[in-house]
């Protein structure tokens, strides 16, 4: 599937340790004709790898599981503030970029109260922020801080995963009549004309063609000021500030 998707035009491939793919994703990138310098591979730091020895060691496994020379866009996966070291974790990956090991560094799952400390403390924003971000959970104020520090948004679960029912909510619905799509479609078009880049996942050659076709459709004010009457929150993953993933 990921050669599928290099093959329609995917030219990010996102992943992580935790995820257990990187060795096939890896294997993908190698195989397919398309050059190296023309695919980007984002993946993640995880959990047990926070302290800069551990970070850096789980940096060179996971290089060596992508049998690539440098990381595209490395993330900081959970900020685990409990164990109090992604400021630490952080220096390890500004470091790993000096070295021509890793080409931009962000975070993912961080509140804006992180996001400032790591900036205030190594003087190094990140350039890429992930988060969960869909119209039951649309994060306005961390969209907004993310652009201000002239970071790029990257929404993951952009759909919810399909789940909860949202895609088949009645206000969803009827959006997505009112926009001529899909209520999938309108929701990855909705978060392109907010700016901010979906991470879109699918076992299923239709959707992956769709769902790239939507970045080449013009969207409109009228599209976002829709999805603002959206009221229902909730969000399907965990608080930045309690969550720890290992």
């Amino acid at each position: 599937m990921i050669t599928h998707g290099i093959d329609l035009g995917y030219r990010t491939i996102d992943t992580a340790f935790s995820y257990g793919n990187e060795t096939d994703v890896g294997e993908a990138v190698r195989r397919h004709p398309i050059a190296r310098s023309e695919i980007q591979i984002l993946t993640k730091l995880p959990g047990r790898a926070h302290g800069y020895a551990k970070a850096r060691a789980c940096l060179h496994q996971q290089l060596d599981s992508l049998k690539t020379d440098y990381i595209d866009t490395y993330l900081i996966h959970w900020p685990l503030p409990r164990v109090g070291l992604y400021v630490e974790t952080w220096q390890a990956l500004i470091d790993a970029v000096q070295e021509g090991l890793v080409r931009s560094i962000g975070v993912s799952n961080f509140t804006t109260t992180m996001i400032r400390e790591l900036r205030d403390k190594t003087g190094v924003t990140p350039s890429v922020v992930q988060f969960e971000c869909h119209p039951w959970w649309p994060q306005e104020a961390l969209v907004d801080e993310v652009r201000g520090l002239s970071a790029l948004p990257m929404a993951w679960s952009p759909l919810r995963k399909c789940q909860g029912g949202m895609l088949q909510a009645r206000d969803l619905a009827i959006i997505a009549e009112l926009a001529d799509m899909r209520p999938a479609e309108a929701v990855l078009a909705w978060h392109i004309a907010r700016g901010i880049v979906p991470v879109v996942k699918s076992r299923d050659r239709e959707h992956l063609r769709t769902n790239l076709e939507v970045a080449c459709r013009p969207t409109t004010a009228m599209l976002t000021s829709l999805f603002e009457s959206i009221k229902h929150r909730e969000p399907r993953g965990g608080d930045p500030d309690t969550h720890e993933e290992f």
